[in-house]
């Protein structure tokens, strides 16, 4: 038999291992692998439970964490610009709030009184940085991080929480001090949208 008559023998054998097309000419899924030992079949049920735990307990993580945000409590890991994350005793639990950073807030306000006067944001991170103020990150204002800012509802004391979310962001007013009144943060959204 030469190597050609070999290889083509060898083709059809394959062929015939493939599985059979249906009716409609689909393919049927090859039959799941047995498991060799009972070890590997209780190893693969513990797996799929441990999956399915994992799963559930993301899922209670995510509810609790609406929950707490929903009546108001600081969940997030990291305070925004303006503010300082501070534990407050609520009965036997501690939780978070936000309170106003005396350092980081008047540059907070200080943007919103640029933009309300008709400053662009490129304009506002231009003058931040001759004025060597300070960022949320040290490095240089961009007008990306000045309008970050400028458009974070937690500015008029609004806490939004899991904006992300498929279930929608909870959100609570008032729930935090306020840099911005509601009226001037609307107002500077409003101003944005017409240029």
């Amino acid at each position: 038999m030469t190597q050609d008559q070999e290889e083509g023998r060898n083709a059809e054998e394959l062929d015939t291992q493939d599985p059979s097309p249906d009716d409609e000419g689909n393919q049927e899924a090859p039959a799941p692998r047995e498991p060799e030992t009972a070890t590997d079949a209780m190893d693969a049920v513990i797996e799929v439970f441990d999956a399915y735990q994992r799963k559930m307990m993301s899922e209670e993580t995510k509810q609790g964490l609406r929950h707490e945000a929903s009546l108001g409590h600081f969940v997030s890991s990291k305070a925004p610009f303006g503010y300082r994350k501070v534990a407050v005793q609520d009965g036997t639990q501690r939780r978070f709030t936000l309170e106003l950073d005396p350092e980081t807030s008047p540059t907070v306000r200080r943007i919103y009184d640029l933009h309300l006067a008709g400053s662009s944001d490129r304009n506002t991170a231009r003058q931040l940085n001759d004025e060597q103020v300070p960022s949320p990150n040290g490095e240089l204002w961009t007008p990306r991080r000045v309008k970050n800012i400028r458009q974070d509802q937690v500015n008029c004391g609004v806490y939004r929480f899991g904006k992300r979310s498929s279930d929608g962001p909870v959100q609570v007013p008032d729930a935090f001090p306020a840099i911005v009144s509601q009226e001037e943060f609307e107002r500077a959204q409003r101003m944005e949208e017409r240029r």
